[in-house]
């Protein structure tokens, strides 16, 4: 075993730089070790911090145009609400049907178009409402048919066009054309109908 005074020695007989270099080192292990130790698991968990508070910032954003966009969806559901509530139509039983095809019969006449016939088809029921399917053939022009398509929407709004055909004989200009209307007439439905 050596003494004190061999180490004293020997450490005198050292250059400073063998004394030195030993002592950077061991600083060096010490800082590398606290680094990756302490400061590295801190710079780590304060990046993922900020990662997050990001993440918070952009989903608040996010939650915060979202509840202004349903405010608007609201705000359009009540207005579309009030608008249709004040466009009800009140659907009449089927049992008027004949006074119904009067007054289809009446608008045509209005609009200067001549029946041929008028088909009632069968009640289709829908639940809450049936469909009674009204097949009309006639004579008449263009503007006339395109008359009684706005006439029908303001004087009967319960009726619908589903179809149409206008032919003509380009050989007979003045005769106007052959029409066909397939009219959807909706009704109020019946009980049976309501509780199926």
């Amino acid at each position: 075993m050596k003494t004190i005074r061999e180490i004293g020695a020997r450490a005198c007989r050292m250059k400073p730089w063998q004394i030195d270099l030993p002592v950077v080192l061991a600083i060096c292990l010490v800082t590398v070790g606290a680094y990756l130790l302490l400061l590295r698991p801190m710079a780590r968990r304060r990046a993922d911090f900020i990662e997050q508070k990001d993440l918070l910032s952009s989903k608040r954003r996010q939650a915060s145009q979202l509840k202004a966009a349903s405010l608007a969806q609201r705000e359009h559901l009540v207005s579309t609400g009030q608008s249709l509530e004040s466009k009800r139509i009140d659907l009449q039983s089927t049992d008027s049907l004949n006074r119904q095809v009067a007054r289809i019969a009446d608008l045509l006449s209005e609009c200067n178009l001549r029946t041929d016939d008028i088909q009632p088809g069968r009640v289709s029921e829908r639940g809450t409402y049936n469909i009674v399917p009204i097949a009309l053939t006639g004579k008449g022009g263009y503007t006339s048919c395109a008359s009684f398509f706005h006439r029908i929407t303001q004087a009967l709004p319960d009726t619908g066009v589903s179809s149409f055909e206008l032919s003509g004989d380009p050989g007979r200009p003045g005769d106007g054309g052959n029409f066909r209307l397939e009219l959807r007439w909706y009704t109020a439905a019946t009980e049976a109908g309501r509780e199926g």
